[in-house]
């Protein structure tokens, strides 16, 4: 295998890394922030610009979580485990109905987890 920019990033899973924030990196004088890292301060950033209850900001964290894990959220996510065990399909329909639950995880998916993959 050959270093050059597009092996580097898919091995950091940092689409937007260059040679050299991978060679400050192996020297030490940058540390690059993981995935989980990336997602969720644009996570946080994306819920900065909304105008969501606390309540709903709390489910969306849990909902969070699950598009790290997977790169993203699908609706049939709330229907499985593990967020079928906290009723999370039933909860999300009761804080922003059915129709607005889908476009907030759309919102997310395009918003958030979109950025975050390689």
């Amino acid at each position: 295998m050959y270093f050059n920019e597009d092996n580097l990033r898919r091995a950091f899973r940092k689409p937007s890394g260059t040679l050299v924030d991978f060679i400050r990196h192996a020297l030490g004088s940058l540390k690059l922030k993981s995935r989980e890292e990336e997602l969720t301060e644009n996570f946080h950033a994306w819920l900065v610009t909304k105008s969501f209850t606390p309540e709903q900001a709390q489910y969306l964290s849990l909902i969070k979580n699950r598009g790290i894990v997977k790169g993203t959220v699908e609706m049939e996510d709330l229907f499985r485990p593990p967020l079928s065990v906290l009723n999370a399909a039933g909860l999300g329909i009761e804080l922003f109905g059915e129709s607005g639950l889908k476009e907030v995880i759309n919102d997310l998916n395009e918003s958030v987890f979109a950025s975050g993959s390689v």
